[in-house]
Order: C-alpha cells, then structure tokens, then sequence
C-alpha cells in the first residue's frame, strides 16, 4: 500500500473507504523484523464490506483465481460484483459464514500469509444479497472486498493483496533465471505506454547479470544493443550465425548494454503494486519511463559482458525509441526525471557532490550543462510531475557536511516563447508534431498492431503544455510468429535444441516431462483441440496472416455394442432395419441439436465474444448426424471463460430430456 489507496473504493463506489485508511506498520515500532512499511489499517468493523478493489477480476469454476494477503488480527476476505451488490465472504473467521473457503487466523504479534484459490465448485451459486442467500447464478466477474470483525474492528491490517490464475496451464514460461532480491521482488520494468515492452535482468551461467529487452510481453528477449559510441569495454557487432554472431568483445565474448531497473519509489507506480519491483540501489539511478513521455528511456549502466556493481563504471543512457538504441549521454550515475510530456530531461550526477544539472530541451536528443547558483550538493532524487504535464523540475539533495535537506525548483517555460499547436495535423510540415512508430519504418507492428504515437518535434521550439493531447492511431497487421508465445509445457527451442532437431531458435518444442502429448485427453465427443505448441500473445489484435492456432480435430471412432446402429457386425439379415434407424437417428440428433444449438447462441449473442463464439458452435454442429448419438465436443480449457460456462449450461440441457 506504499501507493495509497487510488485503487479502492468504499461502500456505495464512495472515492475512499469509510473505516480504512494507510499507516505504517505497528510492527515497525517494536523494531520486528517481519515490518512490512505502509498497510491498510481497519479502524471499525463493518457490514457488507468496507474497502473494495477498483479493478475486477474473472473469476469463474471454469477459470478460477488464487488470492494471497498477508494480515494481522481478524480479517474478513470476500469477492463482490459491485459496492457491494451479490458478493460472499470467502476467507473469514466464522466457519459457519456461507461459501467460507478459507477460515483465515487471529494473530496480533505476527503477519500471517493467507492464500486460496476461489471459486471450487461448491460455492458456484452462494452469494449474499441484502442478509439473504441467492442461489442459481454463476460467478464471473468479480472484486476483492475487505473488512475487520470479530472483535478485532480496531486491530486488523492487510498487506500485498494479489489476484493470479490459480491453474498451471494459465501461465507458461516467459523468462528463466531473472534476478531479484531476497523477498522476491523482480528485476522487470515495463516500458509505460506502450503495450508488451518489457526489459529484465537475468543471472547467466557465468553468475553475471545481464539486461534483456522484449517487444512482444515476454514471449522473445533479446540483449539491449550497446550506443554507437561508448565507453569501457569495446563491444562490436559481427555477422554470421551461430554463438559467435552478434555483439562480441575483442576477446570473443557476448557483451551488450546492461541497465540497473531497480523501481523508483516516487510517482505512479503503473499497472504494477510497487511489492512486486526490486527497489532500485540508491547508488544507481533506476529507469525511468513515463506514459506520458512515449518511447523516452533514461537508465544507468554499462557497455561489457555484464552489469558491473562498482558506481566507477557506470555510465548514464537515453533512448528515444522504447530501448530499441540508446545513446551515451553522460559519464557516471546519475538521478533524473522528464517532464512536458517527453520533451524535457533533468539530470543530475548523485555518485559525487554537484552543482552542476544537465537538461535536455528536445526529448533526449541533445543535452548541455547549466550550473546552480549555490553550494555542491550530494543529489538524492530528481523529480517532475507523475503525469509530465509541467515544465518544472525539483532537485532533491544535501550539503556535504550538514544535515538539513536542499531543494532546488527548476521552470523551463520561460524557455519556450510559444506554445504547440496543430497537434490535430501531427506529421504535417506545418504542425510541430511528429508521428512516430516504435519499432522503426518498415517492421512498425506492436502486438499485433501497426500504431502511431504522436510527439513534439525534436527541433519545435514551443512547449507542449497539459491541454495538447497526445494520442495514438492504430491498425491491425496480419499474424506473424512473432505474435504467438509458447503454449503450456512448451519453450523456445534455443541454439542448442534447434541444431540438434534442425529447427529455428524460436520454434515451440514440448518442454515438460514425459512425451509430447497428442490426441485427446480423456472421453472425447465429436471433434478436441490440439495444440501446435503456440497460442496468440495475451492482448495481441493480429488477423490473418500466419495462424499457429489449435487445430480442431474428429475424435477418434469408438464402436460400442450397445449401439447397434453404428455396428456393421449386425449381419446382412438386419442391414436394412440398421439403416433405416440409422437415417432416423441423424434426422433426429440434427433437429434435436438445432433446438439445443438455438439456446445456446441465444446465450452466446449476450456475451461480449459472441462472433467468435458462434463460429464455434457451427463447429460442434458440423460434427452432429449418424457418427454419434450426441456428437458434441468437450470445449478445451484453454478457451475463454464464455466457452467454458457455455459448454456447462449446453451439457446440462442434454442431461435433461424434456427440455430437449
């Protein structure tokens, strides 16, 4: 809860929770080593719920959820659809309360971890609304409540609340051996604004920490390449294929661009809890991108064939193209921040005593040294407005020698004599705007898209201000392998693997134990998935083009002697009896299946996937007539939570005669 409480509610959709507010840890001042910083404190007990989650989750039987906190006193834990509207109490005291889950403990002293996964399938249909039981409604989408009770109303905190898949074949393996501290937080920075771009520090076979760059949210990493000019060790490219292609050191080594990613504690934290980053070394400027300030990247680090951990080595990098290429800017760590949405840096140097600020005027391009009217400060932090709307900076330090804190405040309006104009008209020669694409003219397509950020021009000499909006144009491009990741129990083949098997190094092969698995799992009815050991990136829009989709295929032909009429071993007497039961059999599995078909588009023509969905119903349908008495098809749970609640209800109405 180091970010507050902006992404909570109260009862009713209130802006802030009526008994919850966040407050240091009181573990903290009896010097415990299980502090945990900034929690949420119940200060009341409550009924129906106090704090609720701004976000909602899909939680359902066919894609259940895993929740993990940690708390202190007596919490009460559930899911809701609203403020709180339907919702159950799943992690609570009370073993008698409806739909419990969880009985979550009552400790004081200590923070204790709870984790369970929710819905099971008995708690499908209990729900409280307005003190009375519902039945006979599915759970879907839901949000995390919290309140205290027990006794404890006064006495009751939460810490890293967290909501995951709960099943295996939801995740697969995006990244191997990256580093993080001992409480587990990573060493990943997601590059704001700009979906799928990710940089990450792994441990290597030699023990070095390297930084690897990713354009397509984890599904390929590839190392950051050095600046043009650098300093330290030389690192130059080689053609070729094979290990000794690529960025080489004169003696034959791998080497790159490695960044420290460390999460900076100061403004928006981004889509992610501030818990889950590696806290930056304060010897270290920590990257820095903003949504607001679309592709600019400053980072510290060093050209070589790791990240070295001595300050001496360390060198200050900008990028204006979301890490594609960086360029050296200034020798030494430094601090920094960027403001007026992109076209304004601040840097300053925080491994010795300054008095000295670099600036750069024309987002990252060029950059010249102004010097402060005052003593040298040892630089703790740079910091501008979370939303880079301004065009001031704060300069955070101390004078060597004294304890009292120095801030410098920094306005470059008075640079600029006008502001831009014709944002509407971005890429025009008139307009001081630019269209830009983040991977470069010819291959422009991030995750499945081909968009168009629109930024001031490097050379306009106009600030850009909070009321020009900077938005983005988009289209869809054809699929290409790079737009799928590797399925469930399936990796990236590397170099080893691809010359053994004589593949490229970014084909999917089975990567689990046992052999590869094909063919139906289970009872199979009409037609099952298989895999091709890919599956479409998460939020990526391609169409067309290369399709690594799973492939449906008939179930495998079973003959049963209960059902004479798919038997041909009756004999020649009966042949005619057989066929005629057989012609009347398909006449009424096709009319049968119509009614039961009708309902179920009915239901699918409500949901928000219904075009996809309905396609796959025609595909179940074409396996219906004389090759099974119910010729339907078990939907893979791989498929969308709709497929899956579908697929209950289309099973259930079967069951059921009458209805049919």
């Amino acid at each position: 809860f180091e970010g507050g409480l902006s992404k909570w509610r109260g009862k009713f959709a209130k802006a802030v929770p009526g008994h919850s507010r966040v407050v240091q840890d009181p573990l903290c001042e009896k010097e415990s080593d299980d502090c945990r910083g900034k929690v949420l404190k119940m200060d009341g007990c409550t009924m129906e719920g106090d704090a609720f989650s701004l976000q909602s989750f899909t939680c359902s039987v066919s894609h259940p959820c895993k929740i993990s906190f940690w708390t202190l006193g007596s919490p009460w834990q559930g899911f809701s659809e609203g403020f709180p509207s339907r919702h159950i109490w799943s992690a609570a005291a009370d073993e008698a309360e409806d739909g419990l889950h969880h009985k979550t403990p009552v400790q004081k002293d200590r923070w204790t971890r709870v984790e369970y996964v929710f819905p099971r399938k008995h708690s499908e249909f209990v729900w409280d609304e307005g003190k009375r039981a519902v039945a006979g409604k599915p759970i879907n989408r839901v949000r995390v409540m919290l309140e205290a009770n027990n006794g404890y109303c006064n006495e009751t905190y939460y810490d890293d609340i967290r909501v995951t898949r709960a099943r295996a074949e939801d995740y697969v393996v995006a990244l191997r051996d990256n580093t993080r501290d001992m409480l587990g937080h990573v060493d990943l920075h997601l590059v704001r604004g700009l979906n799928g771009i990710l940089m990450s520090n792994v441990m290597s076979d030699e023990h070095q920490v390297k930084t690897l760059h990713s354009i397509d949210n984890g599904n390929e990493w590839t190392p950051l390449q050095p600046p043009e000019k650098h300093s330290g060790v030389r690192c130059h490219f080689k053609k070729g294929r094979g290990r000794h292609a690529g960025w080489r050191t004169e003696d034959d080594e791998a080497c790159g661009l490695h960044l420290h990613l460390g999460h900076k504690t100061k403004g928006e934290p981004g889509k992610w809890e501030f818990r889950m980053h590696k806290e930056a070394d304060k010897r270290f400027g920590a990257l820095v991108t903003n949504r607001h300030a679309i592709g600019l990247m400053l980072g510290v680090g060093n050209v070589g064939t790791g990240l070295a951990a001595n300050p001496d080595e360390a060198n200050t990098y900008v990028s204006r193209d979301a890490g594609t290429s960086f360029t050296e800017v200034m020798k030494g760590s430094t601090a920094f921040d960027v403001a007026d949405q992109g076209t304004l840096a601040l840097l300053a140097k925080n491994s010795e005593s300054t008095d000295e600020i670099t600036v750069s005027v024309d987002g990252g391009l060029n950059f010249r040294a102004c010097r402060l009217d005052g003593p040298k400060l040892e630089v703790k932090d740079v910091m501008a407005d979370p939303n880079a709307s301004s065009t001031n900076f704060l300069v955070y330090g101390t004078v060597p020698g004294e304890s009292k804190a120095v801030f410098y405040s920094v306005d470059f309006s008075m640079i600029f004599p006008r502001q831009c104009s014709d944002v509407a008209f971005a890429g025009d020669p008139g307009s001081d705007f630019e269209l830009w694409k983040p991977l470069g003219e010819e291959n422009g397509c991030e995750m499945g898209r081909e968009i168009e950020y629109v930024r001031r021009k490097p050379g306009a000499r106009c600030y850009v201000g909070s009321e020009n909006r900077l938005a983005r144009l988009g289209r869809d491009c054809s699929c290409m392998e790079a737009d799928y990741e590797c399925d469930f129990c399936y990796e990236r083949a590397g170099e080893a693997k691809a010359a053994e098997q004589n593949i490229s190094v970014t084909s999917c092969v089975w990567s689990c134990d046992g052999p590869e698995k094909k063919g139906p799992s289970g009872e199979c009815l009409g037609t099952y998935l298989q895999t091709r050991g890919y599956r479409k990136i998460e939020g990526n829009t391609c169409q067309g083009g290369l399709d690594l989709h799973p492939v449906r295929l008939e179930c495998p032909r079973h003959r049963s002697p209960e059902n004479s009429w798919f038997d041909s071993s009756a004999g020649e007497s009966n042949s005619e009896s057989s066929s005629w039961g057989s012609l009347f059999s398909g006449f009424f599995l096709i009319v049968g299946g119509s009614v039961v078909a009708g309902g179920f588009v009915y239901y699918l023509k409500n949901s928000s996937q219904a075009g996809e969905m309905v396609e796959a119903v025609m595909a179940h349908l074409s396996s219906f007539g004389a090759r099974a008495p119910m010729g339907y098809s078990q939907v893979s749970t791989t498929e969308r939570d709709d497929f899956a609640l579908a697929d209950e209800l289309l099973n259930h109405e079967l069951d059921n005669d009458d209805e049919v």
